[in-house]
């Protein structure tokens, strides 16, 4: 995946790479809202938050990430997809 992206993976590969990120978003949610219930201090939940950023911005994961992202964003609760289009748009190119 480093040199090819996405594309260079085989279909049971991108099956797999899609659950994997799937699964990632979710638990992403999850702190979210255990942030919210007040179950992290400010420092606990930066933490995350920027491994969120490291993961939706890197070079190796960021293509898969948005893919994902693309196609479920809309499953996702309002408050939340803010929280990840925000990071998304720090770093996405102007068009």
């Amino acid at each position: 995946m480093r040199n090819e992206g996405i594309v260079g993976l085989s279909p049971q590969q991108r099956s797999h790479m899609g659950a994997y990120v799937g699964g990632q978003l979710r638990a992403f949610e999850n702190e979210h809202y255990q942030n919210k219930a007040g179950l992290f201090t400010d420092a606990e939940f930066s933490a995350r938050r920027d491994y969120w950023r490291r993961q939706l911005t890197g070079a190796v994961t960021r293509e898969a990430f948005w893919s994902n992202w693309e196609s479920l964003r809309h499953t996702f609760a309002p408050d939340f997809r803010a929280e990840i289009d925000a990071i998304i748009l720090e770093v996405q190119p102007t068009q």
